[in-house]
């Protein structure tokens, strides 16, 4: 907070006061805190202004575990849904399992500790929250084999592979048990790179693909890898919302 203060006055601000009210460590007992720098006028001082609630983050992202309500979720899952239309399907990787009550979680059941007032899912940082696919419709595939690599039990980042549609979206140009040629961008089995990182997703995925090695569908919502990039996938890497 200190911190913040001195660039708010380096930025050629007068005065500055901020005020924190919230409970600490579930404790009844509710705590209010303030800092004031600089010269702040009377009228300034006295004004009650609401600027609503700020999301908290840091500069490298989460780095502990938080609370998502199951009404955030379900928002999330409406304005995706709103977004997207039938341009693609989506996933909800996480479920509110967690109960949340009024009182704290020192109070014992027997003392009147109530009926949980909401239910919420603890996310630690790097979970995926939703899982979008392409629009081509196709949902599940499996594997037959690997072109180029027939000897080979398990296809990796980068490979060519001829497979069966084993669930598709109804209504789309792919149908269930098609045969049709795909490319894998995501796999579970961690990816070890030449500077030492090593990559590692939740789940596998593919890309349907052409002869010519175009992407089927016109839209792309997973990360992939950036290895497609050197392996002359350019079509799906420009399609692609984040390449790792």
């Amino acid at each position: 907070m200190k911190k913040a203060i001195e660039l708010t006055e380096q930025a050629g601000t007068k005065g500055v006061q901020v005020q924190i009210a919230g409970r600490i460590d579930g404790k009844e007992i509710a705590r209010i805190e303030w800092i004031r720098e600089g010269r702040v006028p009377l009228q300034t001082i006295r004004a009650k202004i609401d600027y609503c609630s700020y999301t908290v983050r840091t500069i490298y992202g989460a780095l502990e575990p938080a609370w998502i309500t199951s009404r955030q979720i379900e928002a999330g899952r409406r304005a995706m849904s709103r977004n997207v239309r039938r341009g693609g399907q989506i996933w909800v990787r996480i479920f509110p399992d967690k109960p949340v009550t009024v009182r704290p979680t020192e109070t014992r059941m027997g003392s009147g500790k109530g009926s949980p007032e909401y239910w919420v899912s603890v996310v630690k940082p790097g979970k995926i929250l939703y899982e979008m696919a392409d629009n081509s419709g196709a949902r599940e595939l499996m594997c037959i084999r690997i072109l180029g690599a027939s000897n080979r039990r398990y296809a990796y980042i980068g490979d060519i592979v001829v497979a069966v549609i084993k669930e598709a979206v109804p209504n789309m140009t792919l149908e269930r048990s098609e045969v049709i040629r795909a490319v894998i961008v995501r796999t579970c089995k961690e990816l070890k790179r030449s500077n030492g990182i090593l990559i590692q997703y939740d789940d596998n995925a593919a890309v349907v693909i052409d002869q010519e090695g175009n992407p089927k569908g016109t839209r792309i919502f997973c990360a992939i890898a950036r290895e497609l990039r050197q392996l002359n996938f350019t079509k799906i890497v420009s399609l692609a919302p984040e390449v790792l």
